[in-house]
């Protein structure tokens, strides 16, 4: 049991889900309480059946493409350590990076970020 609560605990402070509340608050800005609900629900449900495909089928995939754990886990210590700089830098120097804008059912909505 303590490999499960280990693991719930590595997964929500690499995914932390706290961190999304203000990204997903300023997409929805002036949005009605349906339509943020429905945007909520549909990212839990895709989200949800994501992580069980890839609880389910994952192991399957690495072993058929013959990806080996250490190879995964090297790769992606490689995006962190290419990806935090990039962050670290651009929160340190204020850039204005161009705003994306996302297509969320019947409506756009902008995204902006601000230092």
């Amino acid at each position: 049991m303590g490999k499960w609560s280990f693991n719930f605990t590595i997964f929500f402070m690499l995914l932390g889900p706290v961190k999304l509340i203000p990204s997903f608050a300023g997409l929805t800005r002036g949005a009605d309480a349906r339509f943020k609900r429905d945007v909520a629900i549909r990212g839990v449900a895709v989200a949800s059946a994501l992580l069980v495909f890839l609880a389910l089928a994952g192991g399957t995939l690495l072993s058929k493409y013959q990806i080996f754990l250490e190879a995964l886990r090297i790769a992606a210590g490689l995006v962190l350590l290419i990806a935090e700089p990039v962050r670290l830098l651009d929160e340190e120097l204020g850039a204005k990076w161009p705003t994306p804008v996302l297509a969320v059912g019947q409506q756009e909505v902008a995204q902006t970020r601000t230092p």
